[in-house]
């Protein structure tokens, strides 16, 4: 999976809501791209079971569980990043809110 000539070859991404959906498929995309890749989401056996499937294919991935609405997870996860890979240099939010109420005027 990895691709040190790929467009990321050599940058650090780290990935919210990367346990299904949107955000595996953007983790798996980085991945392939040559990007070293922090999953974080809150079902911690289904990020291991990505990062192994990463590494196995030659990827660079570590996983922080956590939720992006509580603050100490995400800083849990920039510290993993910085650990694992030097330096959490880009980040990808794939977290989704649902509010129910009236929409707003443009």
């Amino acid at each position: 999976m990895r691709d040190t000539k790929g467009i990321l070859a050599g940058k650090t991404v780290m990935n919210t809501g990367a346990s299904s959906g949107v955000g595996e498929a953007a983790a798996r995309l980085f991945a392939a791209e040559g990007a070293a890749v922090l999953l974080m989401a809150r079902r911690e056996d289904v990020l291991n079971q990505l990062a192994r499937e990463m590494t196995d294919s030659g990827g660079r991935a570590a996983v922080s569980r956590g939720d992006v609405a509580v603050p100490e997870d995400v800083q849990r996860a920039v510290d993993a990043a910085r650990e694992h890979f030097g330096s959490p240099g880009r980040g990808i939010q794939q977290r989704g809110l649902l509010r129910r109420g009236p929409v707003p005027d443009a």
